[in-house]
């Protein structure tokens, strides 16, 4: 019984060690803010990457101006994530998540592209840092911020 519960309390130190440790990794701005045109990796089994084209997916085309869409993508994706690089009015920003239970941290860099006056679309490129497969987990978050435009 007690060697039992010393495995249990040796459990519990080890997963909150970790989920400690990953809060702690330094953001590294320069290495992972980069434009996702550039650097999108498509079939990328850590990562989602969706542009205009040569995509995982083809991005979606706003019916709303370049700065209509910067303002709404900014404050929908600021809601979960935060701005370590760049600026989405600008060329291109990137933003860091972090999971729940173990705080991994996840990138996500996102151009605004204008087409004309009243149309624009994205390229995004959402990724993992830590590990090789992320389950799904940033196709749904970029999935779930475009649900929330339209």
């Amino acid at each position: 019984m007690k060697t039992l519960q010393v495995i249990v309390i040796i459990i519990f130190l080890s997963l909150f060690l970790l989920a400690t440790s990953m809060r702690l990794l330094p953001i590294n701005a320069d290495k992972y803010h980069v434009d996702p045109l550039i650097k999108g990796a498509k079939g990328n089994e850590g990562g989602f990457f969706i542009a205009p084209n040569h995509a995982d997916e083809i991005a979606p085309i706003f019916e709303m101006s370049k700065s209509d869409l910067a303002q709404k993508l900014n404050k929908i994706i600021t809601e979960n994530g935060r701005l370590i690089a760049g600026d989405i009015h600008g060329e291109y920003a990137t933003y860091i998540f972090r999971s729940r239970l173990f705080a991994f941290p996840d990138y996500l860099s996102i151009r605004v592209i204008e087409l004309n006056e009243n149309q624009s679309t994205i390229a995004v490129y959402s990724r993992l840092r830590i590990g090789r497969k992320d389950l799904g987990v940033n196709r749904a978050r970029v999935e779930a911020f475009l649900h929330e435009i339209n």
